[in-house]
């Protein structure tokens, strides 16, 4: 059987992450570290590595968080040059102001082709109950630079868990969303939780029926004014 090739390429730049989150497999196979923490993938080679039929590059992975990467910026500048659409995943913590201009020169002016999400689950008084070591004042140093450049399509990823499933921990994440500037706010659902933290869909249903009319609410206000 053959499968046609995806024009979509998935790259994990580093094994580098600054965060423990329980269930994240660099946790969970810490023993195991000398088989996947490799360091730094090299920028060098990457240029001549994809080919004209990659249209998009997701900037993702499973042990490391590519913004952490040494040479970030340059391959963000590289897949620019290359008209590639791009995507970012990234917990955005521990990163100074510098990086972050350097990263929004890059990518201010490329419209909807590239998307940058925050992955941040709960309000940013919570968030770190899973995103253990996270840091949300230079997360939210990120997300305001990158709007203030213009960024067009920044994201607040957020997985529901049980400590951050209620109505009022969703309306207060969703709120600071959109003062720092992100216009999406992504919610998701994941089996894959520590200990005790699982929560079902049916459980907080009726917490994303309230979301959904209060923004609706938000959007009418903010249509008439």
């Amino acid at each position: 059987m053959e499968f046609p090739r995806s024009h979509r390429l998935e790259l994990e730049l580093t094994s580098n992450c600054t965060l423990s989150c329980p269930q994240c497999p660099r946790v969970t196979r810490w023993d195991k570290r000398h088989e996947w923490h490799n360091g730094n993938i090299d920028s060098s080679a990457l240029e001549d590595a994809i080919d004209d039929h990659v249209q998009m590059v997701a900037f993702a992975g499973s042990y490391g968080d590519g913004i952490y990467h040494k040479n970030f910026v340059d391959v963000l500048a590289m897949m620019k040059r290359k008209g590639l659409d791009i995507s970012v995943d990234t917990n955005g913590s521990y990163i100074k102001q510098d990086k972050w201009n350097q990263i929004a020169e890059v990518i201010s002016d490329m419209g909807t082709s590239c998307r940058f999400t925050f992955s941040i689950d709960g309000p940013h008084d919570n968030f770190t109950t899973y995103r253990v070591n996270g840091d949300w004042p230079s997360i939210e140093l990120g997300i305001r630079t990158l709007a203030k450049a213009g960024v067009r399509r920044l994201v607040w990823k957020y997985i529901v868990f049980k400590y951050n499933s209620s109505y009022e921990d969703i309306k207060r994440a969703y709120d600071k969303a959109w003062e720092l500037g992100c216009r999406g706010f992504q919610l998701v659902h994941t089996q894959r939780t520590a200990p005790g933290q699982f929560v079902a869909v049916e459980d907080f249903t009726d917490n994303l029926d309230r979301l959904e009319d209060y923004v609706a609410e938000l959007e009418e206000t903010r249509w008439n004014h």
